[in-house]
């Protein structure tokens, strides 16, 4: 409106004493409270406010008391500083101690309540008690009476934190600690004080000494910005003319000294939200108007079509297939608890067992980052179990925590892994396996992942695999050890399986390939063999592989016999085996002599043709 702004009026006339001469202030926690102002005033007449004082604070809802009362009620409504007012006849000591309050420590407040405290809370005491919550509520035994004769005025810079932490643990909210938390500054602990000594000057309510006591923590030096025109327009997209910059900040009481292009511009004490020139551009615009914004790009960047990255198409497809094979994804916690690792019964010198722990966490059950998916996926599947759905497919993709090193200097190794769980009837390894299987041709992978004996400790000993892709392992599929579902509450079989995602993602969805169809007729042959119990499938499959030529074509087990017809010690295992040449078609001399060579190389490892 280009109008002066009116401040109010902080004139009052004072006596020939001073505050310091009456009480002494000694503030022991600085961190938590940056600036303190005591003021003393004497010969106080307690009676009723005048109405213009009445009126105001009825507007805003709150109930006149008494004139000392109302402004610091009025104090706090019209400049936005909370403020308190001590009986001076109940200091004890004539000394204020600002610090925080003993274990256990007990407060009566103004409404009758009473409060046992902790060393969290901040109080302002006396040289023997706590007189007040610090920006939460006064005590009751140095309140204002009408027999009140002598006050200390206070007016006070509290870190907000501290008294939202209080405020909330207290369960005691007030308009001050309201003010509180949202942050007040140096500057207007003082305004606030001369604003109410100016109140008790116009009133006539009490004779005000000379000076008031300032416990002050805070730089009281203006900031100062050295920028330029061109970077308080650079995040605005447009150009605001200079002499409109320096109109606005002027107006908004921001000293503003111009040389060329460049601009130095001192910051009011009590902006303490203002740090470099983004804060600037941002008083400008919203004083200049966001309708004058003009839709523009940031620097270097360009308008593209969107669209998923290849990772989340993969992720995408991944997930469809899981629900095309039955599967319900599940969303867990991050954390789990360290008594997870040893219901699994980890290895504590393996990787899983190197976590991360939280310093603040809501509860023991969530007190660590996790490194395996494993706990949460299991206690998914009890929990069905004990709603009684007896069956079901779940699965989920998320990331575990890893550190490099502990105590924790950098941020944690997060990689994304695969979960996969099932319980119910029809569910047993090989099912589990055949979806593993599924889920890489149906991605598309670009290598061939073999089946291994699994050695941890909370798989069972015969119904799981380590997924090995070459020599590398990455994961494990099979039935959970039963000793471990029947510790944690099911007599119930649980197959799980746990895939390292992030080492097989840049090897998945190759583009499709044509390939012809055989032109030439295959051919087949079936092999039963002989060999001890304990021979795992893959390691007969290696076998034949490598033994064989580019001919053949696929293998499959399609029967294990084991009774009378052989030894106790053995079982008999037939494979179907399909030869086929693109060029030309085969001889049976050239398959007898492929096969001839299998099964020498299996006779080497024990197995021999049934």
């Amino acid at each position: 409106l280009d109008k002066p702004l009116k401040m109010p009026d902080l004139s009052y006339e004072t006596e020939d004493y001073d505050s310091i001469e009456k009480v002494n202030v000694e503030v022991l926690d600085p961190d938590l409270c940056p600036r303190y102002i005591a003021q003393y005033v004497k010969d106080i007449k307690i009676e009723e406010s005048p109405e213009w004082i009445k009126k105001r604070l009825l507007s805003m809802g709150l109930r006149p008391i008494n004139n000392i009362v109302d402004i610091t009620n009025f104090v706090l409504l019209e400049i936005g500083q909370p403020m308190h007012s001590f009986d001076y006849q109940y200091l004890t000591g004539n000394k204020i101690v600002v610090r925080r309050a003993t274990e256990d420590e007990k407060i009566t407040t103004l409404d009758d309540m009473e409060f046992t405290l902790n060393t969290s809370n901040l109080v302002i005491c006396d040289s023997e008690k706590p007189q007040c919550i610090a920006g939460v509520m006064g005590g009751k035994n140095s309140c204002i009476t009408d027999e009140t004769k002598e006050i200390v005025f206070e007016s006070a810079m509290f870190k907000r934190d501290s008294i939202r932490k209080t405020s909330r643990a207290l369960g005691k909210r007030s308009d001050s600690s309201s003010r509180f938390e949202k942050g007040t500054d140096a500057y207007l602990a003082e305004l606030g004080m001369r604003r109410a000594l100016s109140l008790i000057w116009q009133l006539k309510a009490g004779k005000i000494a000379k000076t008031f006591v300032d416990v002050n923590h805070e730089d009281m030096q203006p900031k100062v910005i050295n920028t330029t025109f061109a970077k308080i327009n650079r995040p605005l997209g447009i150009d605001v003319p200079k002499g409109e910059i320096i109109k606005i900040l002027g107006k908004l009481n921001f000293g503003v000294d111009v040389d060329g292009e460049n601009v130095k511009v001192t910051i009011p004490l009590y902006r303490d939200d203002i740090e470099d020139y983004p804060d600037l551009s941002e008083e400008v615009i919203r004083m200049y108007g966001y309708d004058n914004i003009i839709d523009t790009l940031l620097k270097d960047a360009e308008i593209t079509v969107g669209g998923l990255t290849k990772e989340q198409k993969d992720l995408n497809s991944l997930k469809s297939y899981l629900v095309s094979e039955g599967f319900s994804e599940a969303i867990t916690y991050s954390f789990i608890s360290e008594k997870d690792y040893d219901n699994f019964k980890m290895d504590k010198d393996s990787d899983e067992y190197r976590f991360i722990r939280i310093l603040n966490p809501l509860g023991e059950d969530i007190s660590i980052m996790r490194t395996t998916l494993l706990p949460s996926m299991v206690k998914v599947i009890i929990h069905n179990l004990n709603k009684k759905n007896l069956s079901g497919r779940i699965f989920e993709v998320a990331k575990t925590y890893k550190p490099k090193a502990l105590p924790l200097e950098e941020i944690p190794v997060q990689e994304d892994k695969l979960m996969l769980g099932m319980f119910g009837d029809g569910e047993d390894f090989f099912t589990i396996k055949g979806v593993v299987e599924g889920l890489l041709k149906h991605l598309r992978a670009t290598f061939n992942v073999d089946f291994q004996k699994c050695d941890r400790p909370f798989m069972h000993p015969t119904r799981s695999a380590e997924v090995m892709f070459g020599r590398t392992s990455i994961g494990y599929i099979g039935e959970l050890n039963p000793v471990i579902s029947e510790k944690l509450g099911t007599d119930k079989r649980i197959y799980v399986g746990e895939i390292d995602y992030a080492k097989i993602s840049s090897l998945l969805n190759r583009k499709l390939k044509y390939k012809a169809i055989p032109k030439f007729p295959s051919v087949e042959r079936d092999l039963a063999l002989v060999m001890d119990k304990t021979v795992p499938n893959g390691q007969v499959v290696r076998c034949i592989k490598k033994n064989s030529d580019s001919t053949l074509q696929s293998i499959e087990l399609f029967d294990v016999y084991e009774g009378e017809r052989i030894l106790s010690t053995k079982k008999s295992m037939a494979y179907h085996l399909v030869f086929n040449n693109p060029e030309r078609s085969l001889t049976m001399e050239e398959v007898d002599q492929n096969v001839g060579k299998i099964l020498v190389a299996l006779k080497k490892e024990g197995i021999e043709l049934r």
